[in-house]
Order: structure tokens, then sequence, then C-alpha cells
């Protein structure tokens, strides 16, 4: 079977769109529920942030998606619905441990996507897309892993393990 031509949308474009997009709309959701069930004032900050920067993200990538001819989801995909109910049925403490481990799981696996996407998509606007979305993906695992080190009590390893250097 020979590539798609050009500017054509190949099988990693489609990937990309229905996952990420799946995947940003279900950060919304998640995020307003975080706003209303998180205990700790650092977890309703980060579903601030996590509401605003994948709406924003979000509606770049229903726009690549157009211009590449490829449909983007209108809503979460199964397991972030599942997800969803999980986390529903949680309040306080354990709902903000709940979160943020679901979000250093949906954050990695965003980041993996982005990168497929970079190295193998084929159209442009879906590539630019994930190429300006990985910085802020990288961003924001990095604020859930912090998040979630403070809220267990437990570190993170390059933290504990740059904390144990200054000690030595």
């Amino acid at each position: 079977m020979a590539p798609p031509p050009p500017q054509q949308a190949n099988n990693t474009d489609r990937l990309d769109a229905t996952l990420v997009g799946g995947g940003g709309l279900a950060e919304v959701e998640l995020a307003k529920l975080a706003q209303a069930r998180a205990a700790s004032d650092g977890v309703k900050q980060f579903a601030d942030r996590m509401a605003a920067d994948h709406g924003r993200g979000n509606a770049r990538l229903a726009e690549a998606a157009r211009a590449a001819g490829v449909p983007a989801p209108n809503e979460p995909t199964p397991d972030d619905k599942a997800m969803h109910e999980r986390l529903a049925a949680l309040q306080g403490r354990s709902f903000d441990v709940a979160y943020l481990q679901g979000q250093l799981v949906a954050h990695q696996k965003t980041a993996t996507l982005l990168e497929w996407e970079i190295g193998q998509g084929q159209h442009a606007d879906l590539q630019r897309h994930a190429a300006e979305s990985l910085p802020v993906v990288m961003q924001h695992l990095a604020l859930v892993q912090a998040l979630l080190g403070e809220v267990t009590g437990a570190l993170p390893a390059a933290v504990a393990q740059k904390q144990a250097r200054k000690t030595r």
C-alpha cells in the first residue's frame, strides 16, 4: 500500500486527532470536577490551568483536524469517561490523589502521542499542533508530578535525588 500524498492525513494523523482530541475534552471535564471536589488549593489551581490550557488546545486541534479533513471527536474517549465516573464517586484527599494519578498517566500518554505525530504524522497542521502542544503537556506533567508528591507526602524521584545530593 502506497503512503498517502503529502498534506493528506495518514493513520497517525487520524489517531492523533481522535486520541489527543478526546483526551483534551476529558481534561476540561475532569478539571471542572476537580474544581468542585478537590481538597487541595494546589489541585484546584492545577485544574484551573488544565481547563484553560486544554480548552485552547482543543480549539486549535479541532481547527487543524478540519484542515486535514479528519473528524475531531466531540466527546471524551471511553477510558476518559470511565475515569470521570470513578472520580465522581470521590471527594477530598482521595479525590486529589486519584485525579493526580490519572493526570500523570494521561499526560504521559499524550506526550507519547504528540511525539508520534511529530515524527510519523503527515499533515503539517496536525504536526504543527503537536509540536506546539508538546512543551505545554510536558509542563503539565512536571506540575502533576510535583503536586502528586505534595498530596501524597512522597517526593518525585528527581526531587528526592536533588535533596539527597544537598545533604551529602
